[in-house]
């Protein structure tokens, strides 16, 4: 399991061509000074722009200070292409901080104003940013939609670096939606126009991303082929880290071909050069991919040295990027040793490797959509209060004028008037009221959705990704076990071991990703998946669930449903970890006008008070999603006497 070098350019050559970093040469201090001595407003906002992208590599959190300076003194002043300039460096220090959503508004809003200035460069500069945001975030449908309105900017530009660079942009979202026949034709114009600009990195990056699609094709001979092309280009260069990088690519196409003399001999070269230059990321890969070509060529001592360097360099210091391709590296050696327990130690260390990474990106995920949530919710209670204001203000306007008129004698006609008018401004808060909670609702049903969304397709994931490298490596030690046990019968009870233990996490893996996508649920209903998941439940550590279901015939809401099975696994599951219940009771009953969920265990019970606030994080999931609902949860227990949880909703 080689790596590859990541292909970073897309954003190098973006970030360079969009920067607009007028500060080169001049360092922090010397722009500091200047700021405090520049008197006009358009010197002061060039000078904080110039700041904000000096701080970008120090400081985020300097940076993204003076990116709110540059938006503030350009509003004050009304220059509206220092206000888009603004929100543009904000945008990108929130990129840099990898908050997408945060940096999508941003670039809206720079947006909005570019296009009333009408520049097609700084247009096209502003919607390839929000592209580059959309590939982050997945939407790779949204991200090549925004590239190719970027692209058309650029042409009406004529900046042909621009050009270029958002060419390839196009190709590589291209290449993430797997359509190899649309990339060739952008990057053969990219090619063409980066030889004009005598660009050879640039140049070499596209004939990466076209060996990336032949290799994904299956097609090595013509991947390797490019790859050699472009570590041609970028010898001049003489940056030894880029050239060992190029030069993996190579090594990487020789061990697809099998050919693991050349892949070693390429490997090689690039440790020596990433060695001198010191680079310890470049060093501890180009190690591990060594140890693995050795261990296909059976070179057992070698590949323990070198992937026992590569661990050793990983725990001096906080290079973590490779771990779980070292911990994957040793599991295979150990397997080819026959030191059973060694590669299962290894194998259980990869396994958590890619466990914590997996969850980490799991839960940024759900922090953005929090935090998107709580945007639009703070924004939606702002336009609310505007409104509130403007009608005080018409109020009070009004009472002015009638003020004269009660001068005038007209005091009936006012008490009238005023009391007409107090109905209608009664009447309109009310109105904003219940929009405000109807907003509330729909943003709340759209993180619900969105959270569903991600558990069905890390659900996927798991299903059809690791479950099936899991069943690989199960048949390949089968096949393994067949010629082993013909030599020695310990080996067989050693394989027996390994193959019970894939079986376990295949199992595992299935379970896990089955629970998550809740397909009964989808297909036919609360009541059946609450069936099926009870009797996958009662199977487990010897529980025993009794389940009653009344008056659910009937499908309900989808999102109502989706909830009220989120709330009894977490339950249950809250019951398996904690409780030490032998006995379980559910009831889901449906009245004329609400639905309740009962579930009570005889386990040890737990100190509860309803008012507390302090749950922890399942109550709390718990909690949320019934309110969600509109309604009700009970909890009573007590130590030694189980517990039991009411929830009711309204249908």
């Amino acid at each position: 399991m080689q790596n590859r070098s990541v292909l970073i350019f897309l954003f190098l050559v973006w970030w360079v061509l969009f920067s607009q970093f007028s500060a080169v040469g001049q360092s922090i201090s010397e722009l500091e000074t200047q700021l405090a001595g520049a008197k006009e407003d358009t010197i002061r906002l060039q000078i904080l722009t110039d700041l904000n992208w000096a701080y970008l590599p120090v400081s985020l959190a300097r940076s993204r200070e003076i990116a709110v300076q540059e938006i503030a003194l350009a509003k004050r002043k009304n220059l509206p292409k220092w206000m888009a300039q603004g929100y543009n460096d904000l945008g990108i220090v929130q990129q840099k901080e990898m908050q997408f959503r945060m940096a999508l508004r941003s670039h809206a809003e720079a947006l909005t104003i570019r296009e009333k200035l009408g520049d097609p460069y700084t247009i096209g500069s502003t919607l390839s940013k929000m592209g580059l945001c959309y590939t982050e975030l997945d939407s790779l449908e949204k991200a090549l939609s925004y590239q190719l309105k970027a692209l058309i900017q650029f042409r009406k530009s004529g900046n042909k670096r621009a050009i270029a660079t958002t060419l390839n942009n196009v190709a590589f979202v291209f290449q993430e939606l797997k359509q190899f026949d649309q990339i060739e034709k952008y990057l053969n114009e990219a090619i063409q126009i980066n030889n004009e600009l005598d660009d050879p990195f640039a140049a070499a990056s596209c004939l990466n991303l076209l060996a990336n699609a032949d290799e994904q094709k299956g097609d090595y001979d013509a991947a390797l082929s490019k790859y050699k092309a472009a570590f041609q280009l970028v010898i001049p260069l003489k940056d030894s880290v880029l050239l060992a990088s190029f030069m993996n690519n190579i090594a990487l196409m020789y061990s697809r071909k099998n050919d693991l003399k050349q892949a070693y001999f390429n490997y090689a070269k690039a440790l020596s050069m990433v060695t001198k230059a010191t680079d310890i990321n470049g060093v501890i890969l180009y190690q591990a991919n060594l140890a693995s070509i050795l261990i296909r060529q059976k070179n057992l001592p070698e590949a323990e040295m070198r992937i026992l360097e590569a661990l050793s360099l990983t725990e001096s210091g906080k290079f973590t990027l490779v771990l779980p391709q070292i911990y994957s590296t040793l599991g295979d050696l150990f397997t080819e040793k026959c030191q059973v327990d060694s590669a299962n130690k290894y194998y259980h260390l990869y396994a958590n490797a890619i466990r914590m990474d997996f969850s980490g990106k799991m839960a940024n995920q759900f922090s953005s959509l929090q935090t998107q949530y709580e945007i639009d919710l703070r924004e939606q209670e702002k336009k609310i209060l505007n409104q509130e204001i403007e009608l005080k203000e018409g109020t009070l306007a009004r009472f002015k004028w009638l003020s004269i008129a009660l001068i005038l004698g007209i005091a009936l006609l006012v008490l009238a008037f005023l009391f007409f008018k107090n109905r209608q401004s009664f009447l309109r808060r009310q109105q904003l009221n219940t929009e405000r909670i109807a907003q509330q609702e729909i943003r709340s049903k759209a993180v619900m959705e969105a959270e569903e969304n991600e558990r069905n397709r890390i659900a996927r994931e798991l299903h059809d990704g690791l479950g099936q490298q899991l069943s690989a490596a199960k048949m390949n030690i089968d096949s393994l076990k067949v010629r082993l046990s013909s030599v020695d019968q310990s080996h067989s009870v050693l394989f027996e071991n390994v193959v019970s233990l894939l079986d376990d996490a295949v199992k595992e893996v299935r379970s896990v990703s089955h629970e998550m996508m809740a397909n009964s649920l989808i297909k036919k209903g609360l009541a059946s998946a609450v069936r099926d998941f009870v009797q996958k439940m009662s199977d487990q550590d010897g529980l025993k669930i009794d389940l009653e279901i009344i008056g659910l015939k009937d499908r309900l809401d989808s999102v109502m449903e989706m909830t009220l099975y989120r709330v009894l696994q977490e339950l249950v599951n809250n019951i398996l970890r904690h409780s030490k219940a032998s006995m379980v009771s559910i009831q889901l009953i449906r009245h004329e006008t609400s639905l309740l969920l009962q579930v009570e265990d005889d386990g040890i019970g737990f100190i509860f008070d309803n008012q507390n606030t302090g749950d922890g994080i399942g109550l709390s999931n718990i909690r949320s999603r019934v309110e969600f609902l509109h309604g009700t949860l009970v909890i009573d227990s007590h130590l030694g006497h189980g517990t039991t949880i009411l929830v009711e909703v309204p249908i």
